[in-house]
């Protein structure tokens, strides 16, 4: 990657084709630092919607999500199912009913079961979670008789997070067929007026594809309303982006007001500056938010030592990043972006409820 002026490109950066793009996720983006705000909401719950998701909601009867082949709820016999995060299961041993429980496998992958502790469930077989049971209730009950039932499938829904000029942002679990784009907009409570519909995105697994909520929620374009993916996030960047974010390795990173454009010392130094374990070669600014695609660098150390033209002009809706090591890939460098651009932008959002 160039030093100076080099340009990203994100594969996904154009808008997604009538089938379900090729596109986020780690849940984590571990996902986020939304985690420690994280509220699981049911699709189906009535919440205040702006006259945007209002005239949303009227179309959706019209509107058909491009679906993606659906998962079987039950697995079938040639291929055992395999729990996941979020799945509930029911534990039952023969002779003592009162130790019947239903426990979900927690977000780390495990369950907790009475005598036995903590034990691995995701990856595994409800028969192989029954055999570890089985091993460890032998120090307590001679021959001890386990049996282990999936009662709720819900690893296989996707967990998405929505966040930005939403009325209520969050982590949401979506229940097929209720899992599109436009479900994960109302379970957030529809948008707000500050929304700039039409630079909406969804990230997944680092890449970013345009999902513009304007066309479908005007134009009634079934292809803007796709099938949402575990770990996805879709983001609502306010009007005229009156922001530039500053990330990374400064000592306060934060949304830095910038309803005109500012000098990039400007803006690291209302960040705190920068901590000393920056890679100031390469600071990163990502002209016009994750969706646009296009990066370039900053030799720091430059600016540091007098040199004013590395002291370039931001523009509001730009992203400062200060990595901890090279990033020479898009795809890396949103990885990197992504889970504290995230934790700044709920941050946003719950001083402004706070304060109201």
């Amino acid at each position: 990657m160039s030093r100076n002026k080099t340009a990203f490109r994100a594969p996904g950066s154009t808008r997604p084709r009538r089938g379900v793009p090729a596109f986020l996720r780690s849940a984590g983006l571990a996902l986020l630092a939304l985690a420690s705000c994280r509220t699981e909401r049911e699709t189906a719950d009535v919440r205040p919607r702006s006259p945007e998701g209002e005239r949303a909601a009227a179309l959706a009867a019209a509107v058909e999500p491009v679906r993606a082949p659906q998962v079987a709820s039950r697995p079938s016999p040639a291929e055992p199912y395999r729990l996941g995060p979020r799945d509930v299961v029911e534990i039952a041993v023969l002779d003592h009913p009162e130790w019947r429980q239903e426990v979900p496998v927690r977000p780390d992958g495990k369950v907790a079961f009475l005598l036995v502790g903590e034990v691995p469930a995701a990856g595994r077989t409800p028969e192989e979670l029954r055999g570890d049971l089985q091993r460890g209730l032998e120090a307590y009950v001679k021959r001890p008789q386990v049996s282990v039932a999936v009662r709720e499938f819900r690893s296989r829904f996707p967990h998405v997070y929505v966040a930005g000029e939403v009325r209520q942002p969050g982590a949401f679990e979506l229940t097929p067929p209720h899992d599109s784009f436009l479900d994960a907009v109302f379970a957030a409570g529809g948008v707000t007026p500050d929304a700039d519909l039409p630079q909406s995105y969804v990230v997944r697994r680092g890449n970013v594809i345009a999902a513009d909520f304007d066309r479908l929620l005007h134009e009634g374009d079934r292809g803007a309303n796709f099938v949402l993916e575990d770990g996805d996030f879709a983001y609502f960047p306010q009007k005229d982006f009156r922001f530039v974010y500053v990330l990374g390795q400064v000592r306060n990173p934060q949304a830095v007001s910038a309803p005109r454009p500012i000098k990039l010392l400007e803006a690291v130094a209302r960040a705190g500056g920068l901590t000393p374990t920056t890679f100031k070669l390469d600071l990163h600014v990502v002209r016009g938010g994750l969706r646009s695609g296009k990066s370039f660098t900053v030799d720091f150390e430059r600016l540091a030592q007098g040199d004013l033209e590395a002291n370039v002009w931001l523009e509001p809706g730009d992203i400062v990043f200060a990595p901890r090591h090279p990033l020479t890939t898009w795809n890396a460098l949103v990885n990197e972006v992504l889970p504290t651009l995230s934790g700044v932008v709920l941050g946003n959002v719950l001083r402004e409820q706070s304060n109201p």
